[in-house]
Protein backbone atom coordinates (compact mmCIF):
# COMPACT_ATOMS: atom_id res chain seq x y z
CA UNK A 1 0.00 0.00 0.00
CA UNK A 2 2.81 2.43 1.09
CA UNK A 3 5.01 1.45 -2.22
CA UNK A 4 1.54 1.88 -4.36
CA UNK A 5 1.10 5.70 -2.99
CA UNK A 6 4.75 6.28 -3.13
CA UNK A 7 4.08 5.91 -6.85
CA UNK A 8 1.62 7.71 -7.30
CA UNK A 9 3.31 10.88 -5.49
CA UNK A 10 6.20 10.55 -8.15
CA UNK A 11 4.02 10.01 -10.98
CA UNK A 12 1.90 13.19 -10.01
CA UNK A 13 5.18 15.36 -9.25
CA UNK A 14 6.44 14.46 -12.91
CA UNK A 15 2.98 15.19 -14.38
CA UNK A 16 3.06 18.87 -12.64
CA UNK A 17 6.67 19.04 -13.31
CA UNK A 18 6.48 18.59 -17.04
CA UNK A 19 2.98 21.08 -16.96
CA UNK A 20 5.00 23.54 -15.29
CA UNK A 21 7.91 23.53 -18.12
CA UNK A 22 5.46 23.59 -20.37
CA UNK A 23 3.52 26.65 -19.14
CA UNK A 24 7.58 28.15 -18.79
CA UNK A 25 7.88 27.83 -22.83
CA UNK A 26 5.17 28.86 -22.82
CA UNK A 27 5.59 32.33 -21.37
CA UNK A 28 9.52 32.44 -22.74
CA UNK A 29 7.92 31.95 -26.52
CA UNK A 30 5.16 34.70 -25.67
CA UNK A 31 7.84 36.90 -24.43
CA UNK A 32 10.05 36.30 -26.93
CA UNK A 33 7.01 37.22 -29.40
CA UNK A 34 6.56 40.73 -27.81
CA UNK A 35 9.96 41.43 -28.33
CA UNK A 36 10.11 40.44 -31.86
CA UNK A 37 6.60 42.32 -31.93
CA UNK A 38 8.26 45.59 -30.71
CA UNK A 39 11.62 44.73 -32.08
CA UNK A 40 9.62 44.59 -35.97
CA UNK A 41 7.64 47.87 -34.99
CA UNK A 42 10.76 50.21 -33.54
CA UNK A 43 12.65 49.16 -36.84
CA UNK A 44 10.42 50.61 -39.10
CA UNK A 45 9.09 53.39 -37.48
CA UNK A 46 13.13 54.25 -37.02
CA UNK A 47 13.02 53.80 -41.25
CA UNK A 48 10.47 55.99 -41.92
CA UNK A 49 11.66 58.84 -39.57
CA UNK A 50 14.89 58.55 -41.65
CA UNK A 51 13.79 58.57 -44.66
CA UNK A 52 11.02 61.09 -43.61
CA UNK A 53 13.98 63.12 -42.78
CA UNK A 54 16.55 62.34 -45.25
CA UNK A 55 17.91 64.77 -47.54
CA UNK A 56 20.54 64.55 -50.26
CA UNK A 57 23.95 66.46 -49.54
CA UNK A 58 23.48 70.77 -50.50
CA UNK A 59 25.58 71.45 -53.02
CA UNK A 60 27.58 75.00 -53.04
CA UNK A 61 27.85 78.06 -54.90
CA UNK A 62 31.12 76.77 -56.93
CA UNK A 63 29.16 73.79 -58.50
CA UNK A 64 29.36 73.85 -61.97
CA UNK A 65 26.52 76.21 -63.61
CA UNK A 66 24.68 73.43 -65.47
CA UNK A 67 24.00 71.57 -62.48
CA UNK A 68 21.74 72.29 -59.25
CA UNK A 69 23.00 74.30 -56.18
CA UNK A 70 21.08 74.44 -52.93
CA UNK A 71 23.68 77.42 -52.55
CA UNK A 72 22.41 79.20 -55.49
CA UNK A 73 19.10 78.80 -54.93
CA UNK A 74 19.38 79.82 -50.76
CA UNK A 75 20.56 83.33 -52.23
CA UNK A 76 17.32 83.57 -54.08
CA UNK A 77 15.42 83.23 -51.31
CA UNK A 78 17.47 85.30 -49.04
CA UNK A 79 17.25 88.28 -51.72
CA UNK A 80 13.43 87.81 -51.62
CA UNK A 81 12.57 87.08 -47.70
CA UNK A 82 15.76 89.15 -45.80
CA UNK A 83 16.85 91.67 -48.26
CA UNK A 84 12.95 92.59 -49.68
CA UNK A 85 10.85 91.04 -46.81
CA UNK A 86 6.92 90.69 -46.95
CA UNK A 87 5.60 90.75 -49.85
CA UNK A 88 1.70 91.00 -50.20
CA UNK A 89 0.05 92.22 -53.02
CA UNK A 90 -0.20 95.76 -54.31
CA UNK A 91 2.56 96.49 -51.71
CA UNK A 92 5.54 98.08 -52.75
CA UNK A 93 8.05 95.43 -52.04
CA UNK A 94 6.05 92.66 -54.18
CA UNK A 95 7.29 95.45 -56.82
CA UNK A 96 11.10 94.65 -55.94
CA UNK A 97 10.28 91.14 -56.00
CA UNK A 98 9.26 91.75 -59.49
CA UNK A 99 12.16 94.01 -60.13
CA UNK A 100 14.63 91.46 -58.91
CA UNK A 101 13.03 88.33 -60.80
CA UNK A 102 12.94 89.67 -63.95
CA UNK A 103 16.50 91.26 -63.71
CA UNK A 104 17.86 88.08 -63.24
CA UNK A 105 15.89 86.94 -66.09
CA UNK A 106 17.32 89.39 -68.08
CA UNK A 107 20.58 88.34 -67.40
CA UNK A 108 19.79 84.85 -68.18
CA UNK A 109 18.38 86.19 -71.60
CA UNK A 110 22.35 87.96 -71.84
CA UNK A 111 23.96 84.98 -71.20
CA UNK A 112 21.82 82.95 -73.48
CA UNK A 113 22.87 85.84 -76.30
CA UNK A 114 25.04 84.09 -79.50
CA UNK A 115 23.77 80.22 -78.35
CA UNK A 116 21.03 78.15 -79.79
CA UNK A 117 19.32 78.72 -76.77
CA UNK A 118 16.67 80.92 -76.68
CA UNK A 119 15.46 82.96 -73.54
CA UNK A 120 11.90 84.99 -73.08
CA UNK A 121 10.82 86.90 -70.53
CA UNK A 122 7.36 89.06 -70.17
CA UNK A 123 5.75 90.91 -67.52
CA UNK A 124 1.89 90.63 -67.40
CA UNK A 125 -0.89 92.68 -65.91
CA UNK A 126 -4.49 91.57 -65.44
CA UNK A 127 -7.94 92.55 -64.34
CA UNK A 128 -10.82 90.78 -64.26
CA UNK A 129 -12.84 88.39 -61.96
CA UNK A 130 -13.55 84.30 -61.64
CA UNK A 131 -15.94 82.24 -59.94
CA UNK A 132 -14.33 80.21 -56.90
CA UNK A 133 -15.70 78.20 -54.76
CA UNK A 134 -13.79 77.73 -51.05
CA UNK A 135 -14.87 75.67 -48.22
CA UNK A 136 -18.38 75.04 -49.90
CA UNK A 137 -19.04 78.72 -50.83
CA UNK A 138 -19.09 80.08 -53.80
CA UNK A 139 -18.32 83.71 -54.67
CA UNK A 140 -16.71 86.26 -57.29
CA UNK A 141 -13.28 86.34 -56.63
CA UNK A 142 -11.89 90.07 -58.16
CA UNK A 143 -8.89 91.32 -59.14
CA UNK A 144 -7.09 94.80 -60.73
CA UNK A 145 -3.89 95.44 -61.45
CA UNK A 146 -2.10 92.00 -60.43
CA UNK A 147 1.17 90.74 -62.06
CA UNK A 148 2.92 87.23 -63.20
CA UNK A 149 6.35 86.94 -64.97
CA UNK A 150 6.82 84.32 -67.44
CA UNK A 151 9.82 83.14 -68.49
CA UNK A 152 10.39 80.49 -71.29
CA UNK A 153 13.23 78.67 -72.33
CA UNK A 154 13.58 76.58 -75.75
CA UNK A 155 15.59 75.85 -78.21
CA UNK A 156 15.86 77.85 -80.99
CA UNK A 157 13.30 76.56 -83.54
CA UNK A 158 11.51 74.61 -80.89
CA UNK A 159 9.84 76.98 -79.47
CA UNK A 160 6.21 76.35 -80.54
CA UNK A 161 6.32 72.89 -79.01
CA UNK A 162 4.30 72.29 -76.13
CA UNK A 163 5.96 73.71 -72.93
CA UNK A 164 6.38 71.63 -68.94
CA UNK A 165 5.67 74.97 -67.12
CA UNK A 166 6.76 74.93 -63.65
CA UNK A 167 4.59 77.10 -61.48
CA UNK A 168 5.61 79.01 -57.72
CA UNK A 169 4.03 82.40 -56.14
CA UNK A 170 6.33 85.28 -54.77
CA UNK A 171 3.90 86.99 -53.04
CA UNK A 172 3.49 86.41 -49.49
CA UNK A 173 0.71 86.56 -46.63
CA UNK A 174 0.56 89.64 -45.39
CA UNK A 175 2.21 88.96 -41.93
CA UNK A 176 4.90 86.31 -43.42
CA UNK A 177 8.32 86.67 -44.63
CA UNK A 178 6.85 83.20 -46.93
CA UNK A 179 10.07 81.35 -47.04
CA UNK A 180 9.03 78.10 -47.31
CA UNK A 181 5.73 79.70 -48.66
CA UNK A 182 6.44 79.91 -51.61
CA UNK A 183 10.08 81.96 -51.82
CA UNK A 184 12.01 78.49 -52.05
CA UNK A 185 10.12 77.40 -54.60
CA UNK A 186 10.93 80.85 -56.54
CA UNK A 187 14.49 80.12 -55.82
CA UNK A 188 14.59 76.38 -57.23
CA UNK A 189 13.00 78.06 -60.37
CA UNK A 190 15.42 80.90 -60.70
CA UNK A 191 18.04 78.23 -60.70
CA UNK A 192 16.73 75.43 -62.67
CA UNK A 193 16.58 78.44 -65.30
CA UNK A 194 20.13 79.39 -65.02
CA UNK A 195 20.92 75.55 -64.70
CA UNK A 196 18.85 75.46 -68.22
CA UNK A 197 20.47 78.14 -69.83
CA UNK A 198 24.02 76.73 -69.10
CA UNK A 199 23.69 73.57 -70.13
CA UNK A 200 24.28 71.85 -73.37
CA UNK A 201 21.77 69.63 -73.53
CA UNK A 202 18.00 71.05 -73.15
CA UNK A 203 14.72 69.16 -72.18
CA UNK A 204 13.26 68.26 -75.41
CA UNK A 205 10.54 70.78 -75.19
CA UNK A 206 10.56 74.38 -74.13
CA UNK A 207 10.68 74.84 -70.42
CA UNK A 208 8.31 77.68 -69.35
CA UNK A 209 8.63 79.14 -65.79
CA UNK A 210 5.41 81.72 -64.07
CA UNK A 211 6.15 83.66 -61.28
CA UNK A 212 2.79 83.84 -60.34
CA UNK A 213 2.35 87.41 -58.46
CA UNK A 214 -1.25 87.07 -56.34
CA UNK A 215 -1.12 83.41 -55.49
CA UNK A 216 -2.00 84.47 -51.77
CA UNK A 217 -5.45 86.21 -52.29
CA UNK A 218 -6.63 82.51 -53.59
CA UNK A 219 -4.99 81.65 -56.37
CA UNK A 220 -6.03 84.74 -58.50
CA UNK A 221 -2.99 85.53 -60.53
CA UNK A 222 -3.13 81.53 -61.82
CA UNK A 223 -6.82 81.90 -62.79
CA UNK A 224 -5.80 85.48 -64.50
CA UNK A 225 -3.01 83.59 -66.40
CA UNK A 226 -5.12 80.78 -67.71
CA UNK A 227 -7.77 83.17 -68.81
CA UNK A 228 -6.16 86.20 -70.28
CA UNK A 229 -2.10 84.87 -70.96
CA UNK A 230 -1.39 84.01 -74.90
CA UNK A 231 1.08 81.95 -73.40
CA UNK A 232 -1.19 79.42 -71.69
CA UNK A 233 -2.07 77.55 -75.07
CA UNK A 234 1.39 76.66 -75.42
CA UNK A 235 1.79 74.68 -72.21
CA UNK A 236 1.46 70.86 -72.24
CA UNK A 237 1.58 70.08 -68.72
CA UNK A 238 3.19 71.98 -65.63
CA UNK A 239 4.25 71.08 -62.42
CA UNK A 240 3.09 73.65 -59.33
CA UNK A 241 4.90 73.89 -56.16
CA UNK A 242 3.82 75.20 -53.15
CA UNK A 243 4.20 74.82 -49.44
CA UNK A 244 2.62 73.96 -46.27
CA UNK A 245 5.44 74.69 -44.33
CA UNK A 246 9.03 75.13 -44.47
CA UNK A 247 10.47 72.61 -43.07
CA UNK A 248 8.97 69.34 -45.22
CA UNK A 249 10.17 67.44 -48.57
CA UNK A 250 8.53 67.94 -51.57
CA UNK A 251 5.67 65.34 -51.71
CA UNK A 252 3.14 65.00 -54.55
CA UNK A 253 0.16 64.87 -53.50
CA UNK A 254 -2.35 65.27 -56.55
CA UNK A 255 -2.23 64.81 -60.39
CA UNK A 256 -4.26 64.93 -63.42
CA UNK A 257 -3.56 63.03 -66.12
CA UNK A 258 -2.42 59.42 -65.32
CA UNK A 259 0.55 59.71 -68.18
CA UNK A 260 1.89 62.94 -65.71
CA UNK A 261 2.43 60.97 -62.24
CA UNK A 262 3.87 57.53 -64.62
CA UNK A 263 6.37 60.15 -65.91
CA UNK A 264 7.59 62.07 -63.12
CA UNK A 265 7.78 58.27 -61.42
CA UNK A 266 10.15 56.99 -64.03
CA UNK A 267 12.87 59.34 -64.01
CA UNK A 268 12.56 61.54 -60.48
CA UNK A 269 15.57 60.50 -58.28
CA UNK A 270 13.94 61.26 -55.14
CA UNK A 271 10.13 60.52 -55.33
CA UNK A 272 7.77 61.40 -52.62
CA UNK A 273 3.92 60.97 -52.21
CA UNK A 274 1.10 58.35 -52.23
CA UNK A 275 -2.27 58.30 -53.79
CA UNK A 276 -4.75 59.46 -50.28
CA UNK A 277 -3.15 62.77 -50.17
CA UNK A 278 -5.12 62.97 -53.24
CA UNK A 279 -8.27 61.39 -52.36
CA UNK A 280 -8.19 63.62 -48.79
CA UNK A 281 -7.98 66.51 -50.83
CA UNK A 282 -10.79 65.42 -53.34
CA UNK A 283 -12.76 64.37 -50.50
CA UNK A 284 -12.57 68.75 -49.61
CA UNK A 285 -11.38 67.90 -46.34
CA UNK A 286 -8.91 70.33 -46.53
CA UNK A 287 -9.88 74.14 -46.44
CA UNK A 288 -7.16 75.55 -48.42
CA UNK A 289 -6.31 75.62 -52.25
CA UNK A 290 -3.50 75.97 -54.53
CA UNK A 291 -2.52 77.15 -58.18
CA UNK A 292 -3.47 73.60 -58.96
CA UNK A 293 -6.93 73.89 -59.26
CA UNK A 294 -6.80 77.12 -61.86
CA UNK A 295 -4.35 75.08 -63.97
CA UNK A 296 -5.60 71.22 -63.61
CA UNK A 297 -8.38 69.78 -66.17
CA UNK A 298 -10.03 68.17 -63.07
CA UNK A 299 -10.98 71.62 -61.63
CA UNK A 300 -10.96 75.07 -63.07
CA UNK A 301 -8.15 75.01 -65.65
CA UNK A 302 -7.68 72.97 -68.73
CA UNK A 303 -3.97 71.15 -68.10
CA UNK A 304 -2.93 67.65 -66.85
CA UNK A 305 -0.64 68.53 -64.07
CA UNK A 306 1.14 67.63 -60.79
CA UNK A 307 0.85 69.44 -57.58
CA UNK A 308 4.14 68.85 -55.01
CA UNK A 309 3.94 70.97 -51.69
CA UNK A 310 6.62 70.81 -48.48
CA UNK A 311 4.81 69.29 -45.83
CA UNK A 312 6.01 69.47 -42.57
CA UNK A 313 6.45 72.41 -40.45
CA UNK A 314 2.76 73.65 -39.93
CA UNK A 315 3.24 75.87 -36.90
CA UNK A 316 4.84 78.53 -39.08
CA UNK A 317 2.97 78.03 -42.09
CA UNK A 318 1.47 82.17 -42.58
CA UNK A 319 3.62 83.25 -39.55
CA UNK A 320 6.44 85.54 -39.15
CA UNK A 321 8.20 82.01 -38.70
CA UNK A 322 8.74 81.18 -42.07
CA UNK A 323 12.21 82.03 -42.16
CA UNK A 324 14.98 81.10 -44.61
CA UNK A 325 16.42 79.18 -41.52
CA UNK A 326 13.32 77.37 -40.90
CA UNK A 327 14.30 75.36 -44.20
CA UNK A 328 16.26 72.08 -43.83
CA UNK A 329 19.99 71.46 -45.58
CA UNK A 330 19.57 69.48 -48.42
CA UNK A 331 15.62 69.72 -49.07
CA UNK A 332 16.07 72.11 -51.84
CA UNK A 333 18.89 70.58 -53.61
CA UNK A 334 16.33 67.49 -53.37
CA UNK A 335 13.56 69.50 -54.87
CA UNK A 336 16.03 70.91 -58.00
CA UNK A 337 17.32 67.65 -58.87
CA UNK A 338 13.71 65.87 -58.66
CA UNK A 339 12.32 68.40 -60.51
CA UNK A 340 15.37 68.45 -63.12
CA UNK A 341 14.39 64.82 -63.67
CA UNK A 342 10.71 65.13 -64.01
CA UNK A 343 11.24 67.93 -66.26
CA UNK A 344 12.79 66.14 -69.08
CA UNK A 345 10.81 62.94 -68.18
CA UNK A 346 8.01 64.86 -68.96
CA UNK A 347 8.95 67.00 -72.00
CA UNK A 348 10.09 63.54 -73.54
CA UNK A 349 6.68 62.35 -73.17
CA UNK A 350 5.39 65.96 -74.94
CA UNK A 351 8.09 65.40 -77.54
CA UNK A 352 7.15 61.54 -78.53
CA UNK A 353 3.51 62.74 -78.98
CA UNK A 354 4.05 66.10 -80.71
CA UNK A 355 4.41 64.17 -83.96
CA UNK A 356 1.36 62.01 -83.65
CA UNK A 357 -1.83 64.52 -83.55
CA UNK A 358 -3.54 61.44 -81.90
CA UNK A 359 -1.08 60.58 -78.85
CA UNK A 360 -1.19 64.02 -78.33
CA UNK A 361 -4.88 64.82 -78.14
CA UNK A 362 -4.73 61.50 -75.78
CA UNK A 363 -2.46 63.00 -73.76
CA UNK A 364 -3.97 67.17 -73.29
CA UNK A 365 -7.54 65.60 -73.12
CA UNK A 366 -9.41 66.19 -70.13
CA UNK A 367 -10.13 62.72 -68.65
CA UNK A 368 -10.70 61.68 -64.59
CA UNK A 369 -8.34 58.73 -65.19
CA UNK A 370 -5.78 58.51 -62.75
CA UNK A 371 -2.95 56.08 -61.61
CA UNK A 372 -2.86 55.21 -58.09
CA UNK A 373 0.97 55.94 -56.59
CA UNK A 374 3.02 55.60 -53.32
CA UNK A 375 6.82 56.19 -53.05
CA UNK A 376 9.25 53.69 -51.32
CA UNK A 377 12.42 55.09 -49.40
CA UNK A 378 12.37 58.14 -51.66
CA UNK A 379 13.92 56.46 -54.07
CA UNK A 380 11.35 54.38 -56.18
CA UNK A 381 7.62 55.02 -56.69
CA UNK A 382 4.96 52.76 -57.70
CA UNK A 383 2.61 53.37 -60.00
CA UNK A 384 -0.58 51.71 -61.02
CA UNK A 385 -3.93 52.25 -63.27
CA UNK A 386 -7.08 52.27 -61.55
CA UNK A 387 -8.11 49.21 -63.36
CA UNK A 388 -5.46 46.86 -61.48
CA UNK A 389 -5.92 48.84 -58.31
CA UNK A 390 -9.32 47.32 -58.34
CA UNK A 391 -7.86 43.67 -59.12
CA UNK A 392 -5.17 44.41 -56.57
CA UNK A 393 -7.64 45.77 -53.73
CA UNK A 394 -10.42 43.50 -54.29
CA UNK A 395 -9.03 39.97 -54.51
CA UNK A 396 -8.12 40.14 -50.71
CA UNK A 397 -11.59 41.58 -49.84
CA UNK A 398 -12.81 38.53 -51.57
CA UNK A 399 -10.65 36.20 -50.04
CA UNK A 400 -11.14 37.37 -46.51
CA UNK A 401 -14.69 37.01 -46.72
CA UNK A 402 -14.40 33.51 -48.15
CA UNK A 403 -11.95 32.54 -45.67
CA UNK A 404 -14.63 31.20 -43.22
CA UNK A 405 -15.61 29.09 -44.97
CA UNK A 406 -12.83 27.85 -46.49
CA UNK A 407 -11.53 26.98 -42.91
CA UNK A 408 -14.57 25.04 -41.51
CA UNK A 409 -14.45 23.30 -44.65
CA UNK A 410 -10.71 22.23 -44.20
CA UNK A 411 -10.89 21.43 -40.63
CA UNK A 412 -14.95 21.22 -39.57
CA UNK A 413 -14.14 19.59 -36.06
CA UNK A 414 -11.60 22.75 -34.74
CA UNK A 415 -12.93 26.02 -37.10
CA UNK A 416 -15.73 28.70 -36.08
CA UNK A 417 -19.08 28.31 -38.32
CA UNK A 418 -18.80 30.24 -41.46
CA UNK A 419 -21.42 33.07 -39.83
CA UNK A 420 -19.86 32.75 -36.59
CA UNK A 421 -16.51 33.43 -38.27
CA UNK A 422 -18.18 35.95 -40.43
CA UNK A 423 -19.19 38.12 -37.06
CA UNK A 424 -15.79 37.24 -35.56
CA UNK A 425 -13.92 39.19 -38.54
CA UNK A 426 -16.65 41.73 -38.57
CA UNK A 427 -16.11 42.91 -35.04
CA UNK A 428 -12.42 42.66 -35.51
CA UNK A 429 -12.60 44.92 -38.70
CA UNK A 430 -14.74 47.55 -36.16
CA UNK A 431 -12.11 47.82 -33.76
CA UNK A 432 -9.54 48.14 -36.79
CA UNK A 433 -11.36 51.43 -38.44
CA UNK A 434 -12.05 52.46 -35.14
CA UNK A 435 -8.40 52.29 -34.37
CA UNK A 436 -7.21 54.28 -37.68
CA UNK A 437 -9.55 57.30 -37.03
CA UNK A 438 -8.57 57.78 -33.86
CA UNK A 439 -5.18 57.92 -35.34
CA UNK A 440 -6.33 60.08 -37.86
CA UNK A 441 -8.76 62.21 -35.42
CA UNK A 442 -5.81 62.84 -32.50
CA UNK A 443 -3.52 64.59 -34.47
CA UNK A 444 -5.82 66.53 -36.20
CA UNK A 445 -7.02 67.70 -33.56
CA UNK A 446 -4.14 68.74 -31.44
CA UNK A 447 -3.44 70.69 -34.50
CA UNK A 448 -6.65 72.21 -34.24
CA UNK A 449 -6.44 73.11 -30.88
CA UNK A 450 -3.08 74.54 -31.17
CA UNK A 451 -3.89 76.69 -34.35
CA UNK A 452 -6.62 78.18 -31.88
CA UNK A 453 -4.46 78.78 -29.09
CA UNK A 454 -1.75 80.37 -30.99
Amino acid sequence: MCERNWSMLVLCDGIFGLKHQGMARHRHLGFLGLVVFFAFYAVVIGYALYVFYWAPAPQPATTDAAAFAEARAKAHVHALTELIGIRPVSSHNLQRAHHYILEFCRQLKQQAAGTDVLVQTHFENYTGSFDFDFVGERFINAYNNISNIILHISKAGNEQTPAVLLVAHHDSPVASPGAGDDASNVGVMLELASNFVASTKLPTTPVMFLFSGAEEPLCQSAAAFMSSSPWAKRVGVFINLESIGPGGSPIVFQHAGAWTIKAFAERAPHPRGVIAAQDIFDAGLVLGDTDYRQLSYRHRGGLPGIDMAYLLGGAAYHTDRDILSAIRPGVLQETGETLTAAIKSLADTLAAGYGSKPTMQALLQPTDHKRLFVSFGARYMLTYSTATANLLHNVPVIMALAAPTTLNLLHPHTALAPLQGLRVMVAASGVGLVTLLSVLAVPALLGAFRAWAS
